[in-house]
């Protein structure tokens, strides 16, 4: 006999007081002080992921730099080819703005933006962030265990990201264990904002079917639907956390209609509501096949850790119906989640803080939503190639910090020519950029990442040199010599 499921999830606000009542017993039982330094707790938590030297030394080699200015190791990334066409273009606007219009822990967010050459002269984009040793899909494939604990905080985290997005009205459109950053601290950002885009409220308007992952794509999706919810992001998380689960893709087909009958298999024929919003050929292929009944019950079988409440959880994320599926609100809400967001607020995030001598103060937000939604009628002004350029090209210049000298690419470095047709910027020798007239500045200097001149003008090397050293600080007095990153593998935080 199958084992019953939670059948009534906790309200928000007996969620929350259980929460604070939760985080102030956890923090007495691990005698959280001053002296107490947070590692110690996070190891009595659990153990942290460990990031195998062999992938940390392929993400030096791809994606870390250092920055001259204050010698941090940050991420570069590289949007290439940005005026292919108009769509690709606003598309790749549509993410740079959603970059730095993102703030929280766990949405990655553009740190800074590379100073681009003259319009004329202007192909690609590199987007400075934050650097994450590792993802969701690495660890899940590695050999490491995963207990409950990490299970819950991670999905937590996903969850605690998810909502932010959709509450500035932006669907992510392609959740998937690559898409998760993760630290060794078990700290997760959601990545890549490629195709996503703002949710559109007008149900007639179609929407391309030509997103999300196949294994993590929702069966609305699968079924030919043109216009789709935040939920099929709500989908995508089901289908990781049964991965972290099960320590395998929970629906790996070879084709969409594979996928559909994978799909099926768990959760049974939907009804001809529950298939509402997809095409009539899906319907129909859909009604031509012998009924099968649900069997959530194979959900218990992925792991000793597929319990009650995660499977209660995992089989309100996997509807068919949309409309049926549980929202980012109220799973955040599920008992589930309860011990993941103790764990999370106790020692993790920076919403909370330590000041001594008093206990930890805790956030009165936990789960933060966007200030605002992410506005996106600047794309209907846009009608051609050339004119998102110069938006874009403007959107950078006013996006480049007054207060910190900007940066730029040497394409002329033996680094930079290793990598031109990458994603991302391999590991480079990073100097400031002095001396060149400003014209010449991304040719100049003899390494990758250079300082760029102050003012987008001709200028003479002795004025340029007075520009730099006008912007220095003392920290960026520290970062004047050479450093050699290939010779630093140690120096990731």
């Amino acid at each position: 006999m199958p084992r019953v499921l939670f059948t009534q999830a906790k309200s928000k606000n007996q969620m929350d007081s259980a929460t604070l009542k939760g985080i102030a017993v956890l923090t007495e039982l691990y005698h959280w002080h001053p002296y107490f330094p947070c590692d110690d707790i996070i190891s009595a938590l659990f153990r942290p992921i460990i990031i195998a030297r062999a992938d940390l030394t392929v993400l030096l080699t791809r994606g870390a730099v250092t920055d001259p200015r204050d010698g941090r190791r940050v991420a570069l990334k590289k949007l290439p080819n940005v005026f292919q066409s108009l769509v690709s273009s606003k598309r790749v606007f549509r993410e740079l703005k959603m970059l730095c219009f993102f703030k929280h822990e766990n949405v990655l967010s553009a740190l800074d933006i590379l100073q681009p050459p003259s319009l004329d002269f202007f192909q690609e984009i590199y987007v400075i962030t934050e650097l994450l040793q590792s993802d969701l899909h690495k660890i899940i494939v590695s050999p490491q265990h995963l207990s409950a604990d990490h299970i819950k905080v991670f999905l937590y985290q996903i969850l605690r990201g998810l909502k932010y997005l959709h509450s500035a009205r932006i669907l992510h459109r392609d959740i998937k264990p690559g898409n998760l950053l993760v630290n060794s601290n078990c700290v997760l950002k959601i990545c890549d904002f490629g195709l996503a885009r703002v949710e559109e409220p007008d149900a007639s308007k179609n929407m391309t079917q030509e997103v999300v992952t196949q294994y993590y794509r929702a069966p609305e999706i699968l079924m030919g639907a043109n216009h789709y919810t935040a939920a099929v992001d709500v989908w995508s998380v089901g289908c990781i956390f049964g991965e972290l689960l099960g320590r395998r893709i929970l629906f790996q087909a070879q084709s969409p209609v594979q996928q559909l009958e994978l799909i099926t298999e768990l959760l049974g024929t939907p009804s001809l509501e529950d298939m509402r919003h997809a095409c009539a050929g899906a319907r129909a292929h859909m009604m031509r096949r012998a009924p099968r009944p649900p069997a959530l019950a194979a959900l218990y079988t992925l792991s000793v850790q597929a319990t009650h409440e995660a499977v209660h959880l995992l089989a309100q994320m996997l509807v068919f119906d949309p409309a049926k599926r549980i929202s980012v609100v109220d799973a955040l809400a599920h008992p589930y989640l309860e011990e993941g967001r103790l764990r999370y607020h106790s020692c993790m995030c920076k919403c909370c803080y330590s000041a001594p001598p008093a206990a930890r103060h805790y956030s009165p937000d936990l789960e933060p939503v966007a200030p605002h939604p992410f506005h996106d009628g600047w794309e209907r002004k846009l009608t051609s190639v050339h004119q998102v350029k110069e938006e874009i090209h403007k959107f950078i210049a006013e996006q480049l910090s007054t207060s910190r000298v900007p940066l730029c690419i040497n394409p002329q470095s033996a680094a930079f020519k290793s990598f031109a047709s990458g994603p991302v910027l391999t590991a480079l020798r990073l100097q400031l950029h002095r001396g060149a007239p400003v014209g010449a500045a991304a040719v100049a200097a003899p390494v990758g990442m250079t300082r760029a001149p102050a003012r987008a003008r001709q200028a003479t090397p002795g004025l340029l040199r007075r520009e730099v050293t006008a912007h220095r600080t003392h920290s960026d007095a520290l970062a004047c010599t050479t450093i050699d990153d290939a010779t630093h593998t140690s120096a990731v935080p």
